[in-house]
């Protein structure tokens, strides 16, 4: 008969997992179980269920509790001992491999199950020393699993009320930093656990609505961290230097079918104006998300690698919702199993996926087109006021001419390029996308198809009147002899030539000095 050695319990506990925080969705996911089996046994009704966990960094401690269904005295030592040996079924419960309980053992230095079914008048309490285990499995010495088992698991009981039904798992001398702090956690457990979305998201109606027309479920559970609800982290507002940068405006939905019209997967996403990558900071919600039976598959980049350029991933929020019984995610829950649905889903979603590159790519060439009409339009106001207040001499004269020269350019093809936009016949997302950018842009730019201004000619004959005389700042110099005035214009002319990057600050530092009365 085979003999298991100890690295397979280092493999499933402090091999398992890059982040230690994955500890907290493995715990839950069998607390949303236990719920799911005790509301279907119609012991809890689903509003009354709810999964506490409680985060103690002083004792450095760590409590997860659900209302579940427990479980049996007769179970209770072979469910919670057996390694890969789950009754749980894997189409149907979220986690059913019968591996992920092992995974505190790896963060802290005792690890209690304790639990009790309606009925029994007493709770049973498995007691785990990881800290023993890790010291064996360090050691030099050939231990089997069974060994290392037998060497650091003890059972007790303690008294229990019959009508408790409840799974708790205690942690205690915590060693990761990490797992003890309440904010962190909170903030991963708003993406990766099956929550509901905030009152104050105002699409959650939307998506409800859509997965009900598809006949689907989110599945969604009360979990509290120290007492505070935990609901998903999207909002609207997407925020870059701590200013609002863009805002979702709309969701738009894409539902994915196998060859035999079942459904595999399907899609929200949020239209913003599509202003560029979300910066990571102040932007949790950033990125397309996988998830299935509403746990979170992988993290907010999973996806990046199926869109043709990956940075597009953050363009976006939106969740992707497998629901094919055959895309069964693997032992780290971080993609699915190789499969044939797998391949079908992954062909759809890059599919889908080209097309909303494509959208980035019409979002920017509108949004371009916005600002280099606004642009010309500022240039000419500008150019403007400065045949009235004065140019600092013919290079910079003849340097704003040109630039607004090729300014006009770029805005009479931006014009061309909207009135083509505005006559083509577009899909519904487009339209939407190309209205969103619109609605932001044209603020700044009102009515971008009239007429351009024309650029002014300072130096035109008036009708019946004399050529006008170009306006220079050093005009303003009539306390100097007529050369000297020509001579600055002249030095101003040279940094004008060789230092653009600073000679406006550096000229009117100048003129300033120049214009102070002489003594």
């Amino acid at each position: 008969m085979a003999v298991f050695g100890k690295n397979i319990l280092e493999n499933l506990t402090t091999g398992m997992y890059s982040d230690s925080r994955v500890m907290y969705r493995e715990y839950v996911q069998n607390s949303c179980d236990a719920i799911d089996a005790a509301v279907n046994a119609g012991i809890v009704a689903r509003k009354d269920t709810s999964i506490d966990i409680s985060i103690d960094s002083d004792k450095r401690e760590i409590r997860i509790r659900d209302n579940g269904s427990g479980i049996r005295k007769e179970d209770f030592v072979r469910v919670l001992s057996d390694i890969a040996n789950s009754d749980k079924k894997r189409a149907v419960d979220k986690g059913f491999r019968g591996i992920g309980r092992l995974c505190g053992l790896a963060y802290c230095n005792e690890l209690q199950f304790i639990s009790s079914p309606v009925g029994e008048k007493e709770a049973h309490v498995m007691t785990w020393n990881a800290y023993k285990m890790r010291t064996m499995l360090n050691d030099n010495a050939k231990h089997t699993a069974d060994e290392v088992l037998e060497a650091i698991l003890q059972t007790s009981t303690q008294s229990a009320e019959a009508d408790d039904h409840f799974f708790e798992v205690i942690m205690t001398d915590v060693t990761s930093p990490d797992l003890l702090d309440k904010d962190l956690i909170r903030s991963y457990l708003a993406f990766e656990i099956p929550v509901p979305y905030p009152n104050k998201f105002m699409f959650n109606g939307h998506i409800y609505d859509h997965a009900k027309l598809l006949g689907v479920s989110i599945d969604e559970y009360n979990v509290y961290v120290n007492a505070e609800q935990v609901f998903k982290g999207f909002t609207t507002r997407i925020y870059s230097g701590g200013k609002t940068h863009d805002e979702v405006k709309a969701i738009e939905f894409k539902d994915f079918y196998d060859g035999n019209e079942k459904l595999i997967a399907w899609l929200w996403f949020g239209l913003s104006s599509l202003n560029g990558q979300m910066k990571a900071a102040g932007n949790i919600q950033r990125g397309l998300r996988l998830r299935k039976g509403n746990i979170q598959i992988g993290d907010s980049g999973t996806l990046r690698r199926l869109f043709k350029d990956p940075r597009c991933n953050e363009y976006y929020i939106g969740e992707v919702f497998a629901v094919h019984p055959d895309l069964i995610p693997n032992a780290r829950r971080d993609y699915f199993s190789e499969n044939v649905i797998r391949d079908s889903f992954e062909a759809q979603l890059r599919d889908f996926f080209e097309y909303l590159w494509k959208l980035c790519n019409v979002a920017s060439e509108e949004r371009s087109a916005y600002r280099a009409i606004e642009d010309y339009r500022k240039s000419v106001t500008t150019y403007t006021e400065k045949t009235k207040t004065g140019f600092s001499g013919d290079v910079d004269r003849e340097r704003i001419q040109t630039a607004l020269g090729e300014k006009r350019q770029k805005a009479e093809k931006a014009q061309r390029t909207l009135q083509k936009s505005k006559e083509t016949a577009d899909d519904p997302i487009t339209a939407r996308v190309k209205t969103i950018v619109a609605t932001v842009e044209t603020p700044k730019a009102p009515e971008p198809l009239m007429p351009l201004p024309v650029i002014p000619t300072e130096d035109e004959k008036p009708e019946g009147g004399k050529k006008t005389k170009p306006v220079f700042i050093t005009d303003e110099l009539s306390q100097y002899p007529k050369e000297t005035r020509r001579v600055v214009g002249r030095i101003y002319d040279l940094i004008n030539q060789n230092a653009p990057d600073i000679a406006q600050d550096l000229i009117a530092k100048i003129h300033a000095g120049l214009k102070a009365k002489k003594d």
